[in-house]
């Protein structure tokens, strides 16, 4: 069974999979890798691994205020969730949003939001079983019709 474990931002992983991140982006949506939106420097990052010990995916929460100014300080962010593509289908994606929560959690988040967007199907499937709702879209993805943003109240 997988296991998570929280790594520093500059976890030679984590930046594997960030680029592989923006490397599939691209694929679906076209847009110019540059235009992502930046991940807070002092986000709390989660690593994946295997059976083995092998990194398989990763995800990010960090204060909403990043992405919208003046966002109440316990709303939180999740960013840049990832499971490698020959790890997707086997019920990794869920435990890894799971843990993203227990983190938010033990950060004194109680409200989260995130973004993820129409070319991602699979991603949108697994927020609406996981319990978020569909809210406005906010900061840099009020404009984009591409943008689909959720909310969910952190469990405690």
């Amino acid at each position: 069974m997988p296991t998570t474990e929280r790594v520093p931002p500059d976890d030679p992983d984590v930046a594997a999979f960030v680029r592989a991140l923006v490397d599939e982006l691209f694929v679906r949506y076209g847009d110019d890798p540059d235009e992502l939106a930046p991940t807070d420097d002092g986000a709390a990052w989660l690593l994946m691994r295997d059976d083995h010990g092998s990194a398989i995916g990763c995800g990010a929460v960090q204060p909403l205020r990043t992405s919208l100014p003046g966002a109440p300080e316990d709303h939180g962010e999740i960013k840049r969730v990832f499971l490698a593509p020959q790890h997707r289908g086997h019920g990794h994606a869920r435990p890894l949003m799971d843990a993203l929560l227990v983190l938010a959690g033990e950060l004194g988040y109680s409200y989260l939001q995130l973004e993820t967007g129409t070319e991602q199907p699979e991603a949108v499937g697994l927020y609406e079983r996981s319990g978020w709702t569909r809210v406005p879209n906010y900061g840099q993805y009020v404009d984009d019709p591409r943008s689909l943003c959720f909310g969910l109240v952190v469990p405690r």
